[in-house]
C-alpha cells in the first residue's frame, strides 16, 4: 500500500514539476482600434494593456495584433514595452509595398519562421522581424537599445502595463489595425516556492521508508 502512494505522489510530484516549468497562460487584451497616422505616431499612442493578479514570473509571452490593414506594410514599426521596461522590436520594414488587409498576426518566439521582407504578409504566427535599420520612435517610447526576441521578458514581473508603440515611417499612406492587441502570458513559480516543496518532498519519503523498513517491508 505504500509503496503504491510513493508512486502516487512522485507522479503527481513530477507532473507538478512539468506545469510549473510550462506555465500556464492567461490572455490580457486591448481591443480598442489602433489607427496608423501618415508619417507619425498612432492614434492611441502607446496604446496600453495593465496586467494584475498574476503570480510568479514571466515563462512566456506571446502578443497578437488582430485586423492590421496597411496599403505599404512595410511602413510600419511596432515596439512592445513591458512593465520593467524591457523592449521588443515586434516588426518592422516588413512586407515590402504589397497591401495587408485585415491581417491576424501573432508573434511567438517558437513560430517557424520570419514575417518575409519582400514578400505579402499573411495571417499566422511568425517570431519577431526587423529588417534593415533601426526606427526612431518618438517619445513617450523608451530609446533603444531593443530586443529581438520574446525571451527579453522572460523572468520578470508579468504585473503592469504593456504599452504597444506603433509608427509610421515614410510619407503617402496610412493604416488600422482594427482588432487591437492581446498578450499571451505564461508564468512560472518563483523557484523559492520550489525550492520548499522539493526537500519537504524528500523528508516525508524518508520518514515513510523508515517506517517501513522498521515494518519489515523494503520499498528500496
Amino acid at each position: 500500500m505504500r509503496r503504491l502512494i510513493i508512486v502516487r505522489v512522485l507522479l503527481t510530484f513530477s507532473a507538478a514539476m512539468l506545469v510549473a516549468r510550462q506555465g500556464v497562460a492567461t490572455t490580457f487584451s486591448n481591443a480598442g482600434s489602433i489607427t496608423i497616422n501618415d508619417y507619425a505616431a498612432a492614434t492611441p499612442y502607446p496604446s496600453s494593456i495593465l496586467v494584475s493578479g498574476l503570480g510568479g514570473s514571466i515563462g512566456d509571452v506571446n502578443v497578437s495584433l488582430n485586423g492590421l490593414s496597411h496599403p505599404y506594410p512595410s511602413d510600419i514599426s511596432i515596439l512592445l514595452v513591458g512593465p520593467s521596461s524591457q523592449r521588443l522590436l515586434l516588426m518592422s520594414h516588413c512586407g515590402d509595398a504589397y497591401s495587408a488587409s485585415s491581417l491576424n498576426l501573432t508573434f511567438d518566439d517558437s513560430a517557424p519562421s520570419l514575417m518575409p521582407v519582400s514578400a505579402p504578409l499573411q495571417s499566422g504566427s511568425f517570431r519577431p522581424s526587423q529588417y534593415f535599420t533601426v526606427p526612431t520612435f518618438p517619445a513617450p517610447s523608451p530609446a533603444g537599445p531593443y530586443g529581438t526576441t520574446l525571451s527579453v521578458f522572460d523572468g520578470s514581473n508579468p504585473n503592469g502595463t504593456w504599452s504597444l508603440f506603433v509608427v509610421d515611417t515614410a510619407f503617402l499612406h496610412v493604416g488600422l489595425i482594427s482588432g487591437g492587441w492581446s498578450l499571451d502570458l505564461a508564468t512560472v513559480p518563483e523557484p523559492s516556492s520550489l525550492v520548499l516543496f522539493g526537500p519537504a518532498l524528500m523528508i516525508w519519503l524518508v520518514r515513510v521508508r523508515g517506517r517501513t523498513c522498521r515494518g519489515q517491508e523494503r520499498l528500496f
